[in-house]
């Protein structure tokens, strides 16, 4: 009895591979928004106690607020810049679970968002961020990004 070509184990091999890679990438993601949504949360609960967290110098921070979109306005105490995929599934649940924070917040929480995407895995994310980019520019950037991860299944069809 023939347990299967050396092809048919190399593409086995492949997309078992493939399979850990996008498993270990979805834990990782998790992780990182499970810790981010604590610390927010921790920071929100602080409110003006002094906070253990690391400061930026302010050139970098200002670098990283100048040309990011404004998903939630106002004058904060708190402002959240994130980078995002409209392509990426965690990035999804991480927007969905910051609009939250926001809306628990109102006027506490800023958030502004850097495309970053990942067009390696997720070929049509440059498209959905440049769709994002000239929705800005239209004054319709909230709806069209709040669209665009709710329609994240179908980007591309």
């Amino acid at each position: 009895m023939r347990c299967g070509t050396t092809q048919d184990n190399q593409e086995y091999n492949v997309k078992a591979s493939e399979k850990i890679e996008r498993v270990a990438l979805i834990v990782l993601v998790a992780c990182a928004t499970a810790v981010t949504s604590i610390l927010v949360k921790r920071e929100l609960r602080l409110g003006d106690q002094e906070s253990n967290a690391s400061e930026v110098d302010s050139a970098t921070w200002q670098a990283l607020q100048s040309g990011a979109a404004i998903l939630h306005e106002g004058v904060p105490k708190y402002t959240v810049v994130v980078f995002s995929d409209y392509q990426c599934p965690a990035c999804r649940r991480f927007n969905s679970s910051l609009d939250s924070v926001a809306r628990t917040y109102p006027g506490e929480v800023r958030v502004l968002h850097r495309h970053f995407p990942l067009e390696q895995i997720h070929p049509e994310a440059l498209g959905a961020a440049l769709a994002a980019i000239c929705a800005e520019r239209q004054g319709i950037f909230s709806a069209t990004h709040n669209l665009l991860f709710a329609e994240q299944p179908s980007l591309g069809e």
